[in-house]
C-alpha cells in the first residue's frame, strides 16, 4: 500500500515538474453595444408625477423591438388632493420608436387603449382619452442607459423622471 501511494506521489511531482506547453490566449475584442442595442427588450418602469393638485403614479412594462416597434402595458393611479379622489386605469399602447440623436428617443403612438375608467372622470368633466390623440408623437430625453437600467425624462416636463429596470 505504501509503495502504491509513493508511486502516485512521484507521478504527481514529476508531472508538475515537467515542462509546460505554452498556451496562447487570443482575446476577442468585445465591441460595446450601441444605445439602440442596449435598449432592446422588456423593462419594468415606474414614474411619479405631480401636476398641481394631481399626483400620478405609473407602473408599466415597456418593450422595445429591433424592428422599431414598442409596446407599453401598465396602470396609472391618479390621486387628487382636493376631495381625496382616486382614479385608476389600465393603459396599453403601441407604436414605433427611434433615436433622433444620442439623447432623444422619439415615439409615435399608433394605438392605445384605456380601460377601467372611473365614473369620477365624468363628474370632473375630464376624460384622459381627450388628452391623448389617437396618433401622436412625443420625445423622451435619455438620462441613463445600461444593461440593467433605463432612465428617461419627458422633454416637456423637466421635473418628470421615469426609472426602468431590465425585466
Amino acid at each position: 500500500m505504501r509503495i502504491a501511494l509513493l508511486s502516485v506521489l512521484i507521478v504527481v511531482l514529476v508531472s508538475c515538474a515537467a515542462p509546460q506547453k505554452e498556451v496562447t490566449v487570443i482575446k476577442k475584442e468585445i465591441k460595446p453595444k450601441t444605445k439602440s442595442e442596449l435598449i432592446l427588450g422588456t423593462w419594468k418602469c415606474e414614474d411619479r408625477l405631480k401636476v398641481g393638485e394631481l399626483n400620478m403614479h405609473f407602473l408599466f412594462d415597456e418593450t422595445y423591438s429591433n424592428n422599431g416597434d414598442y409596446n407599453v402595458s401598465g396602470t396609472l393611479r391618479a390621486d387628487f388632493q382636493i376631495g381625496n379622489e382616486v382614479m385608476a386605469y389600465r393603459l396599453k399602447s403601441s407604436g414605433t420608436w427611434y433615436f433622433s440623436n444620442k439623447d432623444q428617443i422619439n415615439y409615435k403612438i399608433d394605438e392605445y387603449e384605456l380601460s377601467g375608467l372611473s365614473d369620477k372622470y365624468n363628474e370632473l368633466s375630464m376624460n384622459p382619452k381627450d388628452y391623448i390623440p389617437k396618433s401622436s408623437s412625443y420625445s423622451l430625453t435619455l438620462l441613463n442607459l445600461s444593461a440593467d437600467k433605463l432612465e428617461t425624462q419627458l422633454s416637456a416636463l423637466a421635473m418628470d423622471k421615469t426609472v426602468c429596470k431590465r425585466k
